[in-house]
């Protein structure tokens, strides 16, 4: 597995991981599929243009394959610039269990404590679900909890709020 910051030139591959992400897994993201086929290819490098505010860390297979990401963006304005949010986390349910995930949650970690100065990475995850479990597992603690933060059809997902210190 090679793990590596995505770049404009990885639009294409970005945005059918992505795409199939929202599918997939509705429950897990505030955007909707819906929503994003709507993009061209040209939205979805916009969203890859590295800057010391934001970026999107990939995992590809031996092969080159885009498999998982996760994104993370730090505030912008001055009396919340030391907050920072883990975004769009998703691994290819082919590639589920072998890690990939804590990889790269573990990496994506590593590059804000050692090249920035924030103080919190923050994130929203499902209640309950593998993924919640994998956050606690890296240290994550959850600071709330939002009851139908979601509507997904006709049903309704419960979010937890989440955040890491990173010891500054």
């Amino acid at each position: 597995m090679v793990f590596r910051l995505l770049r404009e030139t990885d639009a294409e591959a970005y945005r059918d991981v992505r795409l199939r992400a929202l599918q997939e897994a509705p429950e897990a993201f505030g955007s909707s599929y819906e929503e994003e086929t709507q993009w061209t290819v040209a939205q979805f490098a916009e969203k890859l243009a590295v800057t010391p505010e934001r970026w999107m860390l990939g995992a590809f297979d031996g092969k080159g394959k885009l498999v998982g990401v996760i994104g993370w963006y730090r505030e912008a304005r001055l009396k919340i610039r030391h907050k920072s949010h883990f975004v769009a986390v998703y691994v290819e349910p082919e590639h589920r269990g072998k890690g990939i995930a804590k990889q790269l949650l573990s990496q994506a970690i590593d590059r804000v404590r050692t090249e920035t100065d924030v103080e919190q990475i923050q994130l929203t995850v499902a209640a309950d679900s593998a993924a919640h479990a994998l956050y606690r597992s890296k240290g994550f603690a959850e600071f709330g909890r939002e009851q139908q933060g979601l509507k997904v059809g006709e049903g309704y997902v419960d979010l937890c709020h989440m955040v890491l210190y990173t010891e500054k």
